[in-house]
C-alpha cells in the first residue's frame, strides 16, 4: 500500500527568489507570490499572450 502525502509550505506563505541568491545592487528577476498561487500556475499550465509560465512570473 502507498500513500502520497503533499508537503510543502503553508499555503498563505510567500514564495520567491531567495534573498541570499539575488545580487547585491540587483533586483530579482521573478515576483514572489503565495505559495497557493503558484500551485495553482503550476497545475493550470496556461500560457497567456505566449509567454511560458516561467516568462509570466517574471518582474
Amino acid at each position: 500500500m502507498s500513500i502520497a502525502v503533499g508537503n510543502g509550505p503553508s499555503r498563505e506563505a510567500v514564495v520567491g527568489p531567495a534573498a541570499l541568491l539575488v545580487q547585491k545592487n540587483s533586483r530579482p528577476l521573478y515576483r514572489s507570490m503565495k505559495y497557493v498561487e503558484y500551485v495553482e500556475t503550476q497545475l493550470t499550465k496556461t500560457i497567456v499572450d505566449g509567454k511560458s509560465l516561467l516568462e509570466q512570473q517574471m518582474i
